[in-house]
């Protein structure tokens, strides 16, 4: 079975993008654009790998993320930030916070595709 990602990206045009590149390098994909629904679209989908955007409205990426490590089923799902925000304290939020990963878009395909491979090598399908 392919690993799932969920996306957590309120840019139509990046989530389309985004869903069509990674089907076609062979996982499986969902998505929600907004803060608020992540929390629950995560515990439906169950997802080996979550791509999460700082900027959402509703509620922001950080937040999505402290509110998902609470939950003892998904402390150790890998999530990766994939975000406009390039500071370096966004940076160190994020690695302070555990973030498997940070990717500054706009970013490089093939970058990303390396990432995520390497992450869900390193956590495993079954680990998150």
């Amino acid at each position: 079975m392919s690993a799932k990602i969920l996306i957590i990206e309120d840019e139509a045009d990046l989530v389309q993008a985004l869903v069509m590149r990674l089907k076609a390098e062979g996982y499986q994909t969902a998505y929600v654009t907004d803060g608020i629904s992540a929390l629950e679209r995560v515990r439906e989908e169950k997802p080996d790998l979550i791509l999460l955007d700082i900027c959402l409205p509703g509620r922001n990426g950080f937040e999505v993320f402290q509110q998902l490590r609470q939950d003892p089923a998904m402390e150790r799902m890998p999530i990766v930030f994939l975000t406009a925000r390039s500071t370096v304290e966004d940076r160190q939020k994020a690695r302070h916070l555990g973030a498997a990963g940070y990717v500054i878009k706009p970013f490089q395909w093939a970058n990303l595709i390396k990432l995520v491979h390497d992450v869900l090598a390193a956590f495993g399908p079954d680990n998150g």
